[in-house]
């Protein structure tokens, strides 16, 4: 896989509208998060035909949770997913 690598940290805050108990801890970090290109399905760092046999191999499938060809993540593979596939079709990260 040629999946880029990155450490994110996300910090939120909502002015004061929610108390919490720790209002000093509002950040969220991970190391090592994949990210590619939207539709690269299997990871390669390109959107290309293998993508699209994956997604058609799935096709109408309930997808489990973060399955990779859920593109859009709404829980079925589909129109949707494989739209996505063409409108970034040939990108590269």
């Amino acid at each position: 896989m040629h999946l880029a690598l990155y450490n994110l940290t996300a910090t939120v805050d909502c002015d004061g509208e929610v108390v919490e108990s720790n209002e000093g801890d509002n950040s969220l970090s991970q190391s090592d998060v994949p990210v590619t290109v939207i539709g690269d399905v299997n990871g390669n760092g390109v959107v290309n035909v293998l993508d699209a046999v994956i997604i058609a191999r799935a096709w109408t499938l309930s997808a489990p949770p973060n399955y990779s060809a859920d593109i859009n993540h709404d829980g079925t593979v589909d129109s949707g997913d494989g739209t996505r596939i063409g409108l970034h079709w040939g990108e590269t990260w």
